[in-house]
């Protein structure tokens, strides 16, 4: 199970400030339209995460993302899940196969 997409991290104060958030159309800034997951880019926990990047996944949710999956389904994923297995759940090509979370 693959995720096609997850709602970014943009921090409070952010919100309508390039480059952590724009119109994705625009294309001037890929981080408005493109987060990445994997070791080293953790989940933002919250928009004041401090550990969180530009390029990562979060929400104004506290606790959990909504992230839809390439077979249709939508899932609230914790923000405790690693940073290796949002990777793994990121990447269609690494041939792993993921259980439940």
């Amino acid at each position: 199970m693959d995720s096609l997409l997850g709602e970014s991290h943009v921090p409070t104060g952010e919100l309508t400030k390039a480059p952590y958030n724009g119109p994705a159309y625009v294309g001037k800034f890929l981080l408005h339209s493109s987060r990445i997951a994997g070791p080293g880019i953790p989940l933002a926990h919250s928009p004041v995460d401090q550990r969180a990047t530009e390029f990562s996944f979060g929400s104004h949710h506290r606790g959990f993302i909504n992230f839809a999956f390439v077979d249709g389904h939508v899932q609230s994923v914790n923000t405790q899940l690693s940073s290796r297995l949002a990777g793994h759940l990121a990447n269609r090509h690494d041939g792993q196969t993921i259980g439940e979370f």
